[in-house]
Formats: structure tokens, sequence, C-alpha cells
């Protein structure tokens, strides 16, 4: 029994040394739980404090960022560089790098647009001979340059906002300007010419171009009026007109003196060419004196009719009554008849008188009037025997063309005409070059 008592003891001394070393157990386990929570508790805390801070940290970088980037976007309104952005790859830093380029972009267009301003406004400002200023869609002025204010007298501040119609006589102003301005927003563009008024009161004569402005989409913006004072211009073109229609009336005046002139003077030239050729025929009672005189009256009569038959045709000619027969008329024939009346001049001068057969191909019928051609020739044919009075002398008479027309050429070794009087060869009454001093004529050949 006492062997049972002492394990008994024992075995109570070790339950309660178990029971001692539970408790201590227990008592570390638990401040070890306490520690491991209150740990916990720590690094929880610090974990959402780190993250509020970092969200904190975060949260106020892009809001900066985003402020920075809305400075920029106002200061680019303004027309202001942006803001400086720290480089970074996210997509705001994409954002202020694309917001960087747009503000260079827009300065560098900013600029070119000032330059082109400044350089249209130099223009425009240049432009004293022309009066250049805008109009609204209802004809106010809306601008207004050097030239205009010296060409109308007005000053911009005195003329911005009135009515262009203000620049016409009055008697126009109620439906000339609105005419204009349909024309223009019509067609796009309409000149015009007339008086117009200065601030003065004065008149001169304008060269008006109103041109509509549009946008894009087509819609009226208003017009551009550009005006010249062409009133010098105008003075002399009518100065011109008024010596035209006094030289056509002095014209006409003097192919009806000629003509009347003429008329008058063929009767009494009549009667002395008939009684010199009675006193021709009256041979027997005539002195070679005498004989010699009628011939000279004769000659003398002859010249003067041809002379007052050519200042008829002169006369005709000048007032368009020419009348042509145009007909079937053989060349050959005309030619021939032509050499024919000049042979006598021609022989008397020691001339050659030599005309070339037309080729085959060339028709010899033509249509024409044959008494102005024989005219034409016979003008053509006297002159180049006149004026080439020289041993062997010589004159060609061609005759070339194809199918459809006929050339009749008239060439001779004279002395020709000077090629700087070649433009006066059909003056009436002048005569040119040599020939003037060495030959008498009329100029009327």
């Amino acid at each position: 029994s006492r062997v049972l008592d002492a394990l008994r003891g024992q075995i109570a001394a070790i339950q309660a040394r178990e029971r001692v070393l539970l408790a201590a157990r227990q008592a570390r386990a638990e401040a070890a739980g306490r520690r491991a929570v209150t740990l916990t508790v720590t690094l929880l805390g610090a974990g959402v404090a780190g993250s509020c801070l970092a969200v904190l940290l975060f949260s106020t970088g892009i809001v900066r960022r985003v402020q920075r980037l809305r400075g920029s976007a106002a200061r680019l309104g303004r027309g202001e560089p942006p803001l400086p952005f720290p480089p970074a790859r996210d997509e705001l830093g994409e954002l202020a790098a694309g917001m960087a380029e747009a503000g260079a972009l827009l300065r560098a267009r900013e600029g070119a647009l000032r330059e082109s301003e400044e350089r249209l406004r130099l223009i425009l400002e240049g432009a004293h001979d022309y009066g250049i200023f805008a109009l609204d869609p209802d004809g106010r002025v809306g601008s207004w340059n050097a030239g205009a204010e010296r060409i109308k007298g007005w000053r911009a501040d005195e003329i911005l906002g009135q009515h262009f119609s203000c620049f016409y006589p009055p008697a126009e102003r109620a439906d000339r300007p609105a005419r204009n301005l349909d024309a223009a927003r019509t067609h796009g563009r309409v000149e015009d010419e007339g008086w117009r008024v200065r601030k003065d009161g004065t008149r001169f004569f304008a060269n008006v171009v109103l041109t509509a402005l549009r946008d894009g989409a087509g819609r009226l913006r208003g017009f551009v009026k550009i005006t010249r004072d062409v009133t010098a211009r105008h003075r002399a073109q009518a100065a011109v007109e008024a010596a035209r229609r006094e030289a056509e009336a002095a014209s006409a005046a003097k192919s009806a003196f000629l003509s009347r002139t003429s008329h008058e003077l063929r009767t009494p030239l009549n009667a002395i060419l008939g009684f010199a050729q009675l006193l021709e025929l009256d041979a027997a009672r005539r002195t070679p004196d005498d004989a010699e005189a009628v011939a000279q009256i004769l000659r003398a009569g002859r010249h003067l009719l041809g002379l007052i038959d050519e200042v008829l045709d002169i006369a005709r000619v000048e007032r368009g009554d020419v009348p042509l027969a145009l007909a079937p008329t053989a060349v050959d024939a005309v030619i021939a008849e032509a050499v024919a009346l000049t042979r006598p001049q021609a022989q008397a001068a020691g001339v050659l008188v030599h005309v070339q057969p037309a080729s085959p191909l060339v028709p010899t019928v033509a249509r024409a009037d044959a008494t102005r051609l024989l005219q034409v020739l016979l003008n053509l044919l006297s002159n180049a025997i006149k004026y080439n009075r020289q041993p062997g002398g010589r004159v060609d008479v061609v005759v070339r063309g194809d199918a459809r027309e006929v050339e009749v050429a008239v060439a001779d070794t004279g002395i020709g005409v000077e090629p700087e009087c070649a433009p006066r060869l059909f003056t009436p009454f002048e005569r040119v070059g040599r020939a003037a001093q060495l030959r008498e004529g009329t100029g009327l050949g």
C-alpha cells in the first residue's frame, strides 16, 4: 500500500507538473497569439496606412498632372505655349506630348497667319490706286483701305457701317447698288463702270469689280469690292470718240465735196475735149503749131478726165459705195486686154511686158468683177512701166494658183518702194519714196 501511495503521489506530482507545464505552455501560446494578433493588426494597419498613403500620393500626382494638362489647354486657348510636363510613358504623358506638338503646330500656323495677315495688310494699304473694301451680305462697309480713302474721300471711321449705295449718284441709289449685289450673289462676280460720288460731292468715273465671298459650306459671308478711278481714261475715250465722229463727218463731207466737184468739172471738161477733137479733125486749116496746141489740149484734158475718174473712185471707196458685179471671168482675157492697153506706154518707155502662161492645173476662169480686175491690172502695169524707164526694163505678169483660187502677180525691174514707205502706199494723194521725186503723179493709183 505504501508503494501504491508513493506511486499515487508521484503520479499526482507528475500530473501537477504537467498542469504547471501545460499552464505555462498555454500562457506562452496565448502570449504568442496575442503577439501574433498584435503584429497582424500592426501589419494590417501599416498596410492600410501605406495603401492609403500610396493612393493619396498617386491620386495627388494624377490630379496634379491633369490640372497641369488643363492649364496647358487653357494656355493654348489663349495662344500661349503649354506648361512643361515631365516625360512619362502612360496615357497622360502621351496626351501631354501630343498637346505640346499641337501647341507647336498652332504657334507655327498662328505665326504664318499673322505674317500672311500683315502681308495682306501691307498690300491693301499700299494699293493707293485701288479702293479695296469689304461689304457684309447687306452691303454695309466692313473694312476700308488707304486707296479707298484716297479715291472716295471718306476716312475709315466715317464710312464703316454705312451702306455702299452712298457712293452712287442720287438718281441711281434706288436700284443700281441692289442690282450689282444680286448679280454678284448669283454669278459670283460682277464688273460695272459708271459715275460715282466722293465725300465732297464731286464725281469720278469708276471701274468696279464686286466679288461674293462664301465659306466652305457655300454660305454667303459678304462681298469684296475693288474700285479704280478711270476718269482720265473715260475722258480720253470720249475725246477719241468725238474725234472719230468729227473725222467721219469730215471724211463724209470731203467725199461729198469730191463727188460733187468731180461731176461739176466733167461738164466743162467734156466740152473742152469735144471742141479739141473737132479742131483735131479739121487738119486742113491748122498750122503745125496749132496741131501741137490741139494735141496738148487733148492730152491735158484726157489727163484731167482720168484724174477726175480716179477721184470719183476714191470717193466711192471711202463711202463704201463700190458695187462688185461678180461673175465667171476669163482671167487670161482680162490680162491680155490690160497688156494691150498699156503696150503703147511700154513701147514709148522701152519696157518689155511679158506674160508667163499659167500652169494647166490653174483654172482659167475665176469668179470676179471683170471691170474692177481690169482697173487693178491697169494701175499695176502702168505704175510698173512708169517707174521702170531704164535700158532693158522688164515687167512680168505671172499667173499661178490652185483649184480654188487664181493669183495674178506683177513684178518689175524698176526702182521699187522702200520697205519703210510700204504702209503708206494706199493713202490717197500721198506719194512715197523716190517715186515722188522721179515721176509726176496724183497718189491715187
